[in-house]
C-alpha cells in the first residue's frame, strides 16, 4: 500500500509541474506583451482613428467528438498625423469591432506607422492558464496518503 502512495504522490507532483510550467509561461508570455505595450503607451502620442475595414478570419479544429470554430478579427484603421494619413491592420483578436467606429490610435512621434490601439491593449489573458497555476498548486500539495486512509479500510480493497 506504502507503494501505491509513492507512485500517487509521484504522479500528483507530475501533473502540478506540467499544470504549473504550462500556465506559466503562459502568463509570463501574456504579462510581457503587457508591459511591452504598457511601455509603447507610455511615450507614445495619441490620436483618433476610425475603423474602415473589418476582416474575419474562422478557423476550424476537429476533435474525435466535435468541431472547435474560432474565429478573429482585424481591422484597418486610418488615422491623421500632423496632416497625413496613415492606414494600418491591427489584430483585434475575438473582439469584433464595427466599421465606423472610433478607436484611439497610439503612435510614436518620430514614426506614425509604429502604432497600437486601444482595442489591441485591452486583450487579456485568458482565464484557463491563471486557473492551471492554482491547480498546479493543489496537485502538488495534494496528499493522497489522505485520499487512500478511508478506501485502505474498505472491506474490498
Amino acid at each position: 500500500m506504502n507503494n501505491r502512495n509513492s507512485i500517487l504522490n509521484n504522479s500528483n507532483k507530475v501533473i502540478a509541474i506540467i499544470l504549473l510550467a504550462v500556465g506559466g509561461v503562459v502568463c509570463l508570455f501574456h504579462l510581457g506583451v503587457k508591459l511591452k505595450n504598457a511601455l509603447f503607451i507610455a511615450g507614445s502620442e495619441t490620436t483618433q482613428g476610425i475603423v474602415v475595414d473589418v476582416q474575419t478570419r474562422t478557423t476550424r479544429s476537429k476533435s474525435r467528438r466535435n468541431t472547435i470554430v474560432r474565429h478573429s478579427h482585424t481591422m484597418t484603421v486610418a488615422y491623421t498625423v500632423d496632416g497625413k494619413e496613415y492606414t494600418k491592420v491591427f489584430n483585434s483578436g475575438e473582439e469584433v469591432v464595427s466599421e465606423g467606429k472610433n478607436v484611439l490610435v497610439y503612435y510614436k512621434k518620430n514614426n506614425p506607422k509604429k502604432a497600437v490601439t486601444n482595442v489591441e491593449t485591452k486583450k487579456g489573458l485568458d482565464f484557463m492558464f491563471p486557473v492551471m497555476i492554482v491547480l498546479g498548486v493543489i496537485f502538488w500539495f495534494a496528499d493522497p496518503q489522505k485520499n487512500n486512509s478511508a478506501s485502505s479500510q474498505h472491506p474490498f480493497s
